[in-house]
């Protein structure tokens, strides 16, 4: 029972700057998840007091945009692997038509 007050005030933590200043919030999201292009003109629109303590559902969302962004890197590396190893097999195939001949 004393977890909903916490969540419905993070929450209202959330929801007041993504509706009164929605380009700033999201600019920091962005910003803090790591997802945010280095641009200056951008940076200048990231908000440090978004970041209070007792926002955690803003925590939240930055950790699961940072995650889902660690993850789809990893899974674009795991495809380079892979097709590298398709090539590096179809060489090997290659090299070994040509010493046959």
């Amino acid at each position: 029972m004393t977890i909903m007050p916490l969540m419905f005030r993070s929450i209202v933590r959330l929801l007041t700057p993504l509706v009164s200043q929605p380009a700033a919030s999201l600019t920091t999201l962005l910003y803090y998840s790591g997802l945010l292009p280095r641009n200056l003109n951008l940076e200048r629109l990231v908000r440090t007091e978004f970041l209070d303590r007792e926002n955690y559902m803003f925590h939240f969302l930055i950790n699961m945009m940072s995650e889902v962004q660690i993850l789809v890197t990893r899974i674009e590396f795991i495809k380079e692997l892979q097709g590298l190893g398709l090539a590096l097999e179809g060489l090997n195939t290659k090299l070994g038509l040509l010493g046959h001949t």
